[in-house]
Order: C-alpha cells, then structure tokens, then sequence
C-alpha cells in the first residue's frame, strides 16, 4: 500500500508503481491486514475481475486481524494497543485491554499454522487465477515472512543443530529431546506438502524478504520501507519479472 510514504498507493516511488505503467494497475492493498484478509481480498478480486497478471504481498506472520462487533464503521483491530475501538452502546474497549488480548494469543501461538494456512492460500490462488488461461500469471513477494533460507527444503537431519535458529525457535528445540525434535520436523514438512507444497516458481522473493533488502525507513516516526528500500525493491523484481513475463509473451512490465 506504501504505508507511510507521501500519497501511499499514488506515490510514483512505490516498488509497484516503479514496475507497472499506473494505468495498467488495480492495486487493492489495505494497511495492516493480515495473510487470511489478504487472501479473502484477493480471492474476492480474481473472482470477480479478469488480470493478466496478479501480484500477492504476502504480510508478517504473526498478524492478527479481529473485527469487533458489527459496526457501520471499522472496528478492525490487530490487537497491539494502537488505539481504543468504540462500538454501539457506548462501550469502549481499551488499547490496553486489546493488547492484553493479543500478548496472551501469542504465548499460544506457532508460525507452523501460519505457514501452512499461507500454502494453502497460494495454491488455492493459482488455481483460481489460472484455471481458463495458462498465459495468465501470478506472483507472491515475501515483505516480511519469517523464515530461514531453504525452509521448505527437506533435508535428512543428523542432530538439532543442523537445524536454522528459526527451525529451533519453531520447533522449540531447547524443551525437546533429539527424537521428538526429529518427529515434528518431519510433521511441519509433511504438512507443507499435504496442503500443496509452497510453488517457489510462483514467488518472486521466496528468501529474500522485503525485510531482509530494506535500507531505509518512510519516516523518522514510521519503520516501514523508505524510497531507497522501494527502488532497490523494483530493481530486483524486475529482472525475475522480465524472465517469467517473456517466457508467455506477457510484455507489461516498465521499459526504461
């Protein structure tokens, strides 16, 4: 969406925008959603509306999105203690108590879930997408997905440390004994491949997040991906663009 930057979605600086002529682009990004929102959103569009090219930012894990009663207005909270949200009725519930919500979520939470619901939204996109056109094409970015390098790459394990920090944090490596650190590092990529397997021909930044390339913040009061960050963002999108667009004869990207 270009949180932060100066007319956000219009400004000609955002990594998209930088891509795509602005008339050729329908972008539908919405700040703070979560990847169930992102993917209902987007679902929602292919259905309903015919692209050539789709490009899906896929958002951080974890994020949640809840919306608080039902309200002519939106009542969306992530449940971080940004701010109150006021419903019918004069009842308030308090940031403070928001948060609480949230922090208490997370002691129970686990990345594994996210990553395989978010598998199971990509496949369920590309099919939808390309399903009456195989020149039809779409495409997923990595912002901020928390993963190692090579994550849904199985490999034959000999002991716990041939595993990445992010897989001891994942499988929470320091309470486990070998044997059942071994049994659900087979469980999450069983899972993995039970819901389609993550298409890595379809990402365009599979391990090399959004975060990892930023450089830069919009603001001195907002951490979200500055101009410098959006123009190497462009650069490197553009050459893996350009490969998959001209394998279908697809020719929309830019020409500089």
């Amino acid at each position: 969406m270009g949180h932060g930057l100066i007319d956000e979605k219009n400004n000609p600086n955002l990594w998209v925008n930088q891509l795509f002529n602005k008339e050729d682009i329908n972008n539908i990004a919405l700040a703070g959603r979560n990847n169930h929102s992102i993917f209902i959103n987007t679902l929602s569009e292919l259905l309903n509306n015919d692209y050539d090219i789709a490009m899906v930012a896929w958002s951080i894990v974890p994020r949640f999105n809840f919306i608080v009663n039902l309200e002519t207005y939106e009542t969306l909270t992530r449940l971080t203690g940004d701010y109150d949200i006021n419903i019918n009725n004069n009842i308030t519930f308090k940031k403070d108590w928001l948060k609480k919500i949230g922090d208490s979520l997370l002691k129970i939470h686990n990345d594994h879930w996210d990553i395989v619901s978010l598998i199971s939204y990509v496949n369920a996109l590309i099919k939808i997408h390309e399903i009456e056109n195989t020149n039809k094409q779409i495409f997923f970015i990595n912002t901020y997905g928390p993963w190692s390098d090579n994550f849904f790459e199985y490999k034959k394990l000999n002991q716990p440390n041939d595993l990445s920090d992010y897989e001891k944090y994942l499988l929470d490596v320091e309470t486990r004994d070998d044997n059942e650190i071994f049994d659900l590092y087979n469980k999450i990529h069983n899972d993995y491949q039970k819901h389609g397997g993550i298409k890595q021909c379809h990402w365009l930044n599979l391990y090399n997040s959004f975060e990892k390339m930023k450089v830069d913040n919009a603001s001195t009061i907002d951490s979200h991906p500055g101009i410098k960050s959006q123009e190497l963002y462009s650069k490197y999108l553009k050459s893996i663009l350009s490969t998959n667009l001209n394998s279908h004869n697809i020719k929309y990207l830019k020409r500089t």
